[in-house]
């Protein structure tokens, strides 16, 4: 493939959804992309008010987006989605107007590896897969049922314990919380959550990396309902071995669970899986990390009167 360049509004113009890339240059099998994360990007109004960052999830997104458009500019021109996330490891905080500068190619696995930096500084690295389409696991699975809670918190009880709001708050209730060692939530997508708002109507597929983002908070509530851990952000550290089995689309219900399997000082690892209709549609593990190194008011984050 020749070298191309293309800009925002061409970038628009291939994929079907709000873009996280400005400028593109395709070489082959390689891609160098940038993007500015404008103050007023809605997600900003969700992900940490109080200490907006960008999502890593969302930069694993604008990943996904530039190989999901080197494929389709090659000389097959191939349709593909993310399949899965070997690893993605997220260096330093993005802030409000950073300007960030993505690097992706394609290896001799077939996988692709991407690093983006922030004034030469790395960001985020990351080894994505791609494929024509995902392949659904058979198995199916019941997990609603277990130990699950007599009453189960709703948003407004889970805003007391996570710092995520709308539109990029992605769970509707928790059915069941062992505090420090594991969750169960749900979601359901809906036309006012983050992506949804501004995407034209005809996309109905839920982003892969936003059922990650679900699976992370539903990791964050055991953690964050602990006393010592009150009013803390839990920041995303790394996410590997994700596996995409099925896509989401809006109006189903997706149940999350992420079991803790090590806390240790200021950092957590998990196992996360998501479930729709009784069938997995993706599994990860994940790690994440508490700073622990701000005052903070703790009055904003209690925790709901049945776990106190």
């Amino acid at each position: 493939m020749d070298k191309k360049s293309l800009n925002l509004e061409q970038i628009k113009a291939i994929i079907p959804e709000p873009p996280l890339l400005d400028s593109i240059e395709l070489d082959g099998n390689k891609c160098i992309a940038t993007k500015k994360f404008r103050k007023d990007e809605s997600f900003f109004k969700g992900h940490f008010p109080a200490q907006p960052v960008v999502p890593g999830v969302l930069l694993v997104r604008a990943f996904a987006q530039l190989g999901i458009i080197a494929h389709k500019s090659s000389e097959e021109s191939k349709s593909v989605v993310l399949s899965g996330i070997h690893k993605a490891r997220f260096k330093n905080p993005v802030h409000p107007d950073d300007e960030l500068v993505f690097t992706l190619e394609k290896t001799i696995k077939d996988t692709w590896q991407g690093q983006a930096t922030l004034n030469g500084d790395l960001a985020c690295v990351v080894e994505l897969s791609f494929a024509p389409s995902l392949s659904p696991q058979t198995t199916e699975l019941d997990i609603e049922s277990q130990n699950a809670l007599p009453n189960p918190l709703n948003v407004e009880e889970v805003k007391m314990i996570i710092p995520h709001r709308p539109p990029f708050l992605f769970v509707d209730k928790v059915i069941k919380l062992d505090i420090g060692k594991e969750c169960i939530t749900e979601k359901t997508f809906g036309k006012n959550d983050y992506f949804f708002n501004e995407c034209s109507p005809e996309n109905n597929t839920v982003p892969s990396e936003l059922i990650v983002e679900a699976a992370a908070q539903a990791g964050a509530i055991p953690v964050l309902v602990v006393e010592e851990n009150k009013g803390e952000i839990a920041f995303f550290a790394t996410i590997t071995n994700a596996v995409f089995h099925k896509q989401v689309h809006l109006g189903e219900k997706v149940v999350l669970t992420t079991k803790m399997d090590k806390i240790h000082g200021f950092a957590g690892t998990g196992h996360s899986l998501a479930i729709v209709n009784g069938e997995p549609v993706f599994e990860a593990e994940i790690m994440f990390a508490l700073p622990k190194t701000r005052e903070h008011d703790n009055s904003a984050h209690q925790t709901p009167a049945v776990y106190r």
